[in-house]
């Protein structure tokens, strides 16, 4: 890359250069961190260099073409009074980015930050090339010998990427006649059903070496690429439909806390956002509840990023200004109770902080002298550091609220505040958002996020499915949850023939990483997908009083043996009088002694028999409860903090089950 760098200069002296690279929006701290160690172990120090996200570059270039042009579109008017929300699409060959952005003008100069990213999402326009090509091309193909029925393996290793650059050349045909006949919805192709394209002949394939396939005429009818298309731009119902152009638009929508009529803005850019058809579903989507958003698209939808790169290196290094914010890309979180994480600093959030965050935590153990609060980034795994607060007496009371505050300042120190009972402890970590050393399960985590991005860049960004399950197992395992969640949520967007059901783990990595609004929204659809005990039980987490009741009911009807229904609905019951309640938490009891016989209690189970035996004032119980404590804990590795030190987020008390 220097070799070429300087001939193409036509200098030695490259260190007197500056640079920008762009990365896509999704790029996480520590990707951008080894990206400038490797242009550093490159002879390309730091302070030559300096990043923009894909989309704040194609909008830096939407700028200047205005400025350029002399234009002053809708969008540009808006910001002479206030500040705008304005979102990159960016739909390519294989990914599909979103950025949001608020964009506004002070005192003649621009300002913009990025309020929010969407998710990774396996959807471009290679998704449609494979649809036309499944669904579509082989068909005509298999006509050419009758006898030969492929199986999956046949389809996804050799027929398909045989005749996806065929479709390809097919769908561009059909976005061009659609282009040049001002079609800018499906239920205007109905008028067009029977127009029909083809392209060049393909050469013979031959499979299991026996078969041979050939295909003189392929062919490609109005009507069916209408059919095709409806599962990307059709009607979206959030949860439901796979592969859909808007989907990732709704998770960056979710982070950044905005409705759609927020948006005054939507701008395209990639080679797959031409399609009309794309374009028309986008801002129907934004536009749903009002008209405020105006579609802005370029007239080179492939060059914006690079214009908007040298825009960017002008401005940071000749009139070092530097017209994004930079925001987090990960969550910091407080670890409470049951490893349950509450977020202090959100993903998304400016550095510096403009003000602190704030959240309350509350005291539930008996007897505890000392409160812990373990501080980490991205997932429980990694973490940053400890505040710790004793008791200037015997013992917190139960119930006692911790209160936090949190900011990153500009040299990114993470400053929190706890207060309780009247005593304060404050504490700052250097750089949270940088890498520490991994642990087994991070190494898992990482190992599989590898392999995860060798295959974005083997099959066209489009990952084998039993690659991004790995990856979303070692989120889950390594305390990732909400990467997690938003993988399990991709495989299920990914299959289209519906076999892969993750809605039950999703709510519960979302109740995990602190999204209990998206965790609810999880819980109702796995109940609906499959009705049983957990899937009730999770229902009920998400409700109080009589609703509440009736979901620990309905739990129990699934399975009356189901010890988390048992205990909650108990406690509720015994708390008001009703000697069912007493029933119930004996039942509990009684189950979590079977399974201790047979060699089946874990830490969770013990910790429900103590809290039991206190409500039924059972010493036996109580003993035996706490000495499976100490033995499980014996057996467990020394960890940098106690679990019996832990508070309790105040929000969600009632943790999912898987």
């Amino acid at each position: 890359m220097l070799k070429s760098l300087t001939q193409e200069l036509n200098a030695k002296d490259i260190e007197n250069y500056r640079f920008t690279f762009t990365v896509p929006a999704s790029f996480e701290a520590n990707q951008r961190r080894s990206l400038i160690q490797s242009l550093e172990e490159n002879n390309i120090s730091e302070d030559q260099l300096c990043l923009i996200d894909e989309p704040n570059a194609a909008f830096l270039s939407f700028l200047y073409e205005c400025t350029h042009k002399k234009q002053e579109p809708a969008f540009l008017k808006k910001l002479q009074s206030s500040d705008a929300n304005i979102i990159v699409y960016d739909f390519g060959a294989g990914t599909c980015d979103i950025s949001i952005l608020k964009v506004g003008l002070m005192e003649d100069s621009f300002q913009s930050r990025n309020l929010a990213i969407s998710r990774f999402t396996a959807l471009g326009g290679d998704n449609i090339d494979r649809a036309i090509a499944e669904h579509i091309l082989i068909p005509q193909l298999l006509r050419s010998n009758p006898e030969f029925e492929p199986s999956l393996r046949d389809k996804e290793e050799v027929l398909i990427p045989s005749l996806q650059a065929t479709a390809e050349r097919l769908k561009i045909i059909v976005i061009k006649w659609i282009v040049e006949n001002q079609v800018t919805s499906l239920d205007q192709l109905d008028d067009y059903s029977d127009v029909e394209f083809t392209d060049l002949q393909i050469n013979p394939i031959t499979i299991r070496k026996k078969y041979t396939l050939s295909l003189n005429e392929p062919k490609l009818k109005v009507a069916a690429f209408r059919s095709i298309m409806e599962d990307f731009v059709g009607d979206y119902d959030g949860l439901h439909t796979p592969l859909h152009i808007v989907s990732p638009i709704a998770d960056a929508l979710d982070k950044s806390k905005l409705h759609k009529e927020d948006i005054d803005g939507v701008l395209f850019i990639g080679g797959s956002s031409q399609n009309p058809l794309v374009q028309e579903s986008v801002m129907n989507y934004i536009n749903e509840f009002s008209n405020n958003a105006q579609a802005i698209i370029p007239s080179d939808l492939r060059s914006h990023v690079s214009l908007g790169a040298a825009i960017h290196s002008f401005s940071y290094h000749g009139l070092d200004i530097d017209f994004i914010q930079p925001i987090t890309s990960e969550s910091i979180y407080i670890i409470t109770k049951n490893e349950v994480l509450e977020t202090i600093i959100p993903a998304s959030s400016p550095v510096p902080n403009p003000s602190a965050f704030e959240t309350t935590l509350v005291v539930t153990n008996h007897k505890q002298s000392s409160i812990e609060l373990p501080i980490c980034v991205g997932n429980k795994n990694k973490l940053l550091g400890i505040i710790t607060i004793d008791s200037d007496n015997d013992y917190f009371n139960i119930g006692d609220e911790v209160h936090v505050t949190a900011s990153i300042n500009q040299e990114k120190l993470l400053n929190i505040t706890a207060s309780v009972a009247g005593k304060t402890v404050a504490s700052s970590i250097l750089n949270p958002l940088s890498n520490e050393a991994l642990t087994e399960t991070e190494s898992k985590l990482l190992k599989a996020k590898q392999a995860f991005n060798q295959d974005l860049l083997d099959y066209k960004g489009r990952p084998r499915i039993h690659v991004v399950e790995a990856y979303a197992d070692a989120a889950l395992e390594a305390g990732a949850y909400e990467l997690a969640a938003e993988l399990y949520q991709g495989i299920e967007r990914m299959d289209e023939n519906s076999i892969y059901d993750y809605s039950t783990t999703i709510c519960y990595a979302y109740a995990r990483a602190g999204r209990p609004n998206l965790a609810n929204e999880w819980a109702n659809l796995a109940y609906k997908r499959k009705p049983n005990a957990v899937n009730a039980y999770n229902l009920s987490c998400r409700h109080s009083g009589d609703e509440k009741e009736r979901y620990l009911r309905l739990a129990l009807e699934h399975d009356p043996s189901y010890d988390s229904a048992l205990i909650v609905l108990g406690r509720i019951l015994h708390s008001r009088g009703d000697k069912e309640g007493r029933e119930l938490l004996e039942k509990a009891k009684n189950n979590i002694m079977t399974s201790y016989e047979f060699g089946y209690i874990d830490h969770s189970e013990a910790e429900d028999l103590l809290s039991i035996s206190r409500v039924l004032n059972d010493e036996d119980a109580k003993r035996k409860a706490e000495k499976w404590i100490h033995e499980i804990k014996s057996k467990e590795k020394s960890s940098a903090y106690s679990d019996s030190n832990l508070v309790q987020t105040k929000n969600n008390n009632n943790l999912l089950h898987k």
